[in-house]
């Protein structure tokens, strides 16, 4: 492991203390006893988290979010240059609309178009303003390919009809 990696590490594990403690100690948001219940661990070895004597393990962290529901949790968890979106919930059981799919291609164009704005600030795109456009990229294709698929449903779905009468 370089130097630098253990620099990173050792930021995340201190700024992972420094959150678990303002927030379970100092701010008593949640019960620390009750939050260590839940996440199966025994509340000393959490206090030992928050006070930054241990280093507080990922599997932890999510399980505390999965708990608190508290974005701050979250927040540890994200690389940095991301933002995390929430899970399309299973809506297989529902119809897929036009209107519905244009909106999702529309929002997926507008991150591309404001991630390229902010890569641009500085004059140039460096690599990983690059990948994280490019992935933004690969999301509104995504989305755009829904709706050709809902356009063909429909599609068929009316010579269907024609051929019923």
């Amino acid at each position: 492991m370089t130097n630098l990696e253990n620099e990173d590490r050792g930021k995340y594990f201190a700024q992972s203390s420094h959150i678990l403690y303002h927030i379970l100690i100092y701010q008593k948001k949640y019960a620390l006893q009750e939050v260590a219940e839940k996440i199966s661990i025994s509340p000393s070895i959490l206090y030992k988290y928050c006070q930054g004597i241990y280093a507080c393990p990922v599997e932890i962290l999510k399980r505390i979010f999965e708990v608190t529901q508290n974005i701050e949790f979250l927040e540890l968890l994200k690389p940095e240059g991301y933002d995390f979106v929430p899970a399309k919930k299973d809506t297989s059981h529902l119809k897929p609309t036009f209107d519905a799919e244009v909106i999702d291609d529309y929002v997926a164009i507008t991150r591309v178009v404001n991630a390229y704005r902010k890569a641009k600030k500085d004059g140039k795109i460096d690599e990983r303003e690059e990948e994280i456009l490019n992935r933004l990229l690969d999301i509104a294709k995504y989305e755009i390919e829904e709706t050709r698929q809902v356009i063909k449903l429909e599609r068929k779905s009316k010579k269907r009809d024609l051929e019923r009468r």
